[in-house]
Order: C-alpha cells, then sequence, then structure tokens
C-alpha cells in the first residue's frame, strides 16, 4: 500500500509557532513557503516563522 499523510502547517500570525507532530517519530520535510529550510530534512517538530507554511509527509516507522 501506498499510504501517504501529509500535514500542511499554516502560520497566519505575526509570531513564531512551534508545532509538534505528536505520537509519530518524525516527519519528512516537502516544502516551505520561505524556501530556505533544507528540504528533505527530518523533523519531530518544527518552528513555524510569521506568515510562514509548511508540508511535512508523516513517517510511519514500519515502513522505514
Amino acid at each position: 500500500s501506498s499510504d501517504l499523510t501529509i500535514v500542511v502547517a499554516l502560520n497566519f500570525g505575526p509570531h513564531e509557532r512551534e508545532i509538534i507532530l505528536a505520537d509519530r517519530n518524525a516527519g519528512r520535510l516537502l516544502l516551505s513557503t520561505h524556501l530556505d529550510r533544507e528540504p528533505d530534512a527530518h523533523v519531530s517538530s518544527l518552528i513555524l516563522r510569521p506568515y510562514e507554511g509548511c508540508m511535512v509527509e508523516l513517517v510511519d516507522p514500519l515502513r522505514e
């Protein structure tokens, strides 16, 4: 099966916000609206800067 779960995290505010990928080992960063993040970086949390959006593919530890 090729089930894929992607989280789209959006910060519409003027302050940083931390996003924690609860109950997951990690995710793989796919895209940031600021274009300066390292693609394919593995993250278990990330800090969204003001007005930033990110897409993270959730990693299933059973398929890794």
